[in-house]
């Protein structure tokens, strides 16, 4: 015969154990989350005024013209941010033809297109600082909105 034992409270130990288990993991999901929130939120992200700017960020600002195939939302805008991804597409002959990032600053999400040449290893974590004008995003991005990236920095870069 196989007894089962009990508390006082009618709990079995099954259940208290299953119970601190729970407990266990949605404490670990929970610090998870706000850990991932704390990384979202660091960097920092905004327009660049030409007018006051340094020579410096008036140089890379206005060193290429933006793309035409895209409407111009600023025409000089910095993020410094958390590198989140990267993209490749390679050509035929297996080099890479172009590049794009997913990095997030202060909560928000940014695509940046980035170009030759092209970081040989760049670091998913690491800090970046994009400068570039920033453009309405391309239907496939969902909205993010993408920044040409005429100067890149960090993340291995």
């Amino acid at each position: 015969m196989v007894s089962s034992v009990q508390r006082p409270n009618g709990s079995s130990w099954y259940d208290i154990a299953m119970r601190r288990g729970l407990l266990i993991v949605g404490a670990l999901v929970l610090l998870f989350a706000l850990g991932a929130l704390a990384a979202a939120a660091r960097g920092s992200r905004g327009a660049v005024d030409l007018a006051h700017a340094s020579p410096q960020m008036k140089r890379i600002c206005l060193s290429q013209l933006p793309r035409t195939d895209r409407e111009l939302i600023d025409r000089c805008f910095r993020v410094h941010g958390t590198l989140l991804h990267v993209w490749r597409e390679r050509d035929e002959g297996g080099r890479v033809a172009d590049m794009h990032f997913l990095v997030v600053a202060r909560l928000h999400l940014y695509v940046v297109k980035v170009h030759e040449p092209f970081p040989a290893n760049p670091r998913v974590g690491h800090t970046i600082l994009v400068i570039g004008p920033l453009v309405r995003p391309h239907p496939e991005h969902l909205g993010i909105h993408e920044i040409d990236a005429f100067s890149l920095s960090g993340a291995g870069t």
